[in-house]
């Protein structure tokens, strides 16, 4: 069974080569969208540039947190892995912020076994873990790839207070859920043919407020693929209360990580705590 490994980096690459190669084994391919902003010497300064299972995407946006950027250059992933992939199998999405957290046959060999199904954090909205149930999020437009973030922002809470919101689509229901997953090749092809054919839903999400969290799952669970999904993208994250981002993994948290079951785990960041990702190398490798 083939994987292709869909990764958004924006910084940091020297710990994108280590996950690479990490996850390196036959039948494994790497898509790699490197934010805009980074510069074409410093993407040239490490290994997997010329790494030959890794595919380095040359049309790159310029990402922006809570944009349509993202789904973008998220669907641009899956266009590539799609165009080179040799065989069915599962593309998952990562960050260059990830790390595994079991080996590459634990890996292989759930997948394998769990062939067919799709696994995605999805919820219907209203979602009780999110604030007003996320709702806001497509009722109120969102311009943070036009305009600069703070403004943007005055914009977004300038409707609210208005009680100017827009229709969604009546025959669609919205999901919403965790940005990252693990799909299915045959999927990932439903989605790219259906935004083809359906243009009129990008063009409601380009100005949704963190369309990351709600595009893919909406689109999914209103396909024949939603009674395929297993609401999990097994993925070890920790939110701590009150807090935007996730956690930052250190050394006190391997044991939690191995225990967790889950296959990736996020966020790690080596100059922070290299100790951690040095520790996971070691018990994981085969």
């Amino acid at each position: 069974m083939e994987i292709n490994y869909l990764i958004l980096a924006h910084s940091n690459l020297q710990q994108v080569d280590l996950m690479i190669n990490t996850l390196m084994m036959p039948n494994t391919y790497f898509h790699i969208h490197i934010d805009k902003k980074v510069s074409l010497k410093e993407i040239q300064s490490h290994s997997f540039y010329t790494n030959k299972n890794v595919i380095l995407l040359k049309r790159r946006k310029s990402l922006n947190w809570g944009g349509f950027s993202l789904v973008e250059a998220t669907l641009n992933l899956m266009e590539s892995g799609i165009k080179k992939s040799r065989s069915g199998g599962y593309f998952v999405l990562l960050s260059g912020k990830d790390f595994p957290i079991q080996s590459n046959h634990k890996i292989h060999s759930f997948l394998a076994d769990n062939y067919g199904s799709e696994f995605i954090k999805c919820d219907p909205l209203p979602f009780k873990n999110w604030n007003n149930g996320g709702l806001e999020r497509i009722q109120y437009y969102w311009l943070g790839d036009i305009l600069p973030t703070e403004i943007s922002r005055n914009f977004y809470q300038f409707q609210i207070e208005k009680n100017l919101p827009r229709p969604f689509f009546e025959d669609f229901h919205p999901f919403g859920g965790s940005q990252w997953w693990c799909l299915t090749s045959d999927c990932i092809l439903y989605i790219l043919k259906f935004i083809r054919f359906n243009p009129i839903l990008l063009d409601f999400f380009k100005f949704s407020f963190i369309p990351d969290e709600l595009f893919f799952q909406t689109v999914i669970m209103n396909s024949p693929f939603c009674e395929k999904v297993v609401n999990d993208n097994l993925k070890y994250i920790i939110f701590n209360k009150h807090q935007s981002h996730p956690k930052i993994f250190r050394a006190e948290d391997f044991e939690s990580l191995i225990e967790s079951n889950k296959l990736w785990a996020r966020k790690f960041d080596i100059t922070e705590d290299v100790t951690i990702v040095n520790r996971l190398m070691e018990v994981i490798k085969e």
